[in-house]
């Protein structure tokens, strides 16, 4: 029985370990990239709600009139953002800047296309309980 207590309490610690790897193998980048996203996604939410500003005029006014919004043009406009919109915690390092557009840029073509933009405003929930 304790053999069997003791299989079941490392295939746990495997399981603990498995849907952890992400913060302890790369001290968690990826998941505060992605928390940056949603911050800069719920911000501009913010900001287009007050200004009545469609995804589609937000796009433009980022991309410059182009088709997309280059890597450099992304990172100096979040550069631009908390003070333009007086958020603080918009204030994103450079190297965050640069890897918060190579999650955006899901096609990895090297510009932040309409549709990328917009889906970076989807909200993603997990269900983890059973509801009834």
């Amino acid at each position: 029985e304790a053999e069997e207590r003791l299989a079941a309490m490392d295939e746990e610690v495997r399981k603990a370990r498995e849907a952890a790897a992400p913060l302890l193998e790369e001290g968690g980048e990826r998941f505060l990239v992605a928390a940056s996203v949603r911050t800069l996604a719920q911000v501009w939410r913010e900001h287009m709600e007050a200004k009545g500003l469609s995804h589609e005029a937000l796009f433009a006014e980022a991309a410059g009139g182009a088709d997309g919004i280059a890597k450099d043009a992304f990172v100096a406009l979040l550069g631009k953002l908390p003070e333009a919109l007086e958020r603080e915690e918009l204030a994103f390092s450079e190297a965050r800047r640069e890897a918060m557009f190579q999650q955006i840029d899901a096609d990895g073509d090297g510009k932040i296309s309409k549709e990328e933009l917009k889906a970076m405003f989807k909200q993603r929930f997990t269900v983890v309980k059973e509801i009834t």
